[in-house]
């Protein structure tokens, strides 16, 4: 740790518990080298995830294949699965492009209804379940922090954290929610 100047706390896995011991571990590792670390405290925010399969952990998608994304808290198998956002397919359109597991995975949307959003995979591959969805310049509507991010939010704080990192920020709102939790808290930016 002596070339690091910041540590990450990842809140997307993890138990608070072994976010404390992280914690632990960064703070007593900053003391024995006698260099202050800071700790970051990146926030897991929405996320859209995939659905888990049934009978497997994976699908394998094929170039040029059609693929459906179904709304609704459905396994998925072969040609299909669900998503967590049901109302993904209001902010779609024909010719969008949906990456999923950090763009691995790349589909275009050729139909769109309520039920099923029909695409057509462009880069297939190994799909795992629960991974999450990405679609560029969607203007999508959910909560900016939500009920998890605020307890992590107040765990940081006891903490100690120096810094917060928020996920999917679409306007100023979005941080401005964070320094107002910070205020109550009794902390400020």
């Amino acid at each position: 740790m002596a070339g690091m100047d910041i540590a990450r706390l990842n809140f997307s896995h993890g138990t608070p518990e072994q976010h404390r011991a992280f914690f632990a571990t960064i703070q007593e590792v900053s003391r024995k080298i006698g260099k202050t670390i800071g700790v970051l405290q990146d926030l897991e925010g929405y996320k859209i995830r995939i659905s888990s399969f049934k009978g497997s952990t994976s699908l394998h998608l094929k170039e040029n294949d059609s693929f459906f994304l179904l709304s609704g808290n459905i396994d998925g198998e072969d040609k299909w699965a669900s998503v967590s956002y049901p109302e993904l397919y209001r902010f779609l359109k024909p010719t969008d492009r949906i990456f999923i597991d950090d763009g691995k995975i790349e589909l275009e949307v050729t139909q769109v209804s309520p039920e099923r959003i029909t695409t057509r995979v462009i880069i297939g591959g190994l799909l795992g379940e629960r991974k999450g969805i990405h679609i560029p310049g969607a203007k999508l509507e959910f909560p900016s922090l939500t009920k998890k991010d605020i307890k992590d939010i107040q765990l940081g704080i006891e903490l100690g954290i120096d810094y917060i990192a928020q996920s999917f920020v679409r306007k100023s709102d979005d941080i401005l929610m964070i320094k107002d939790l910070l205020r109550k808290e009794g902390k400020e930016d």
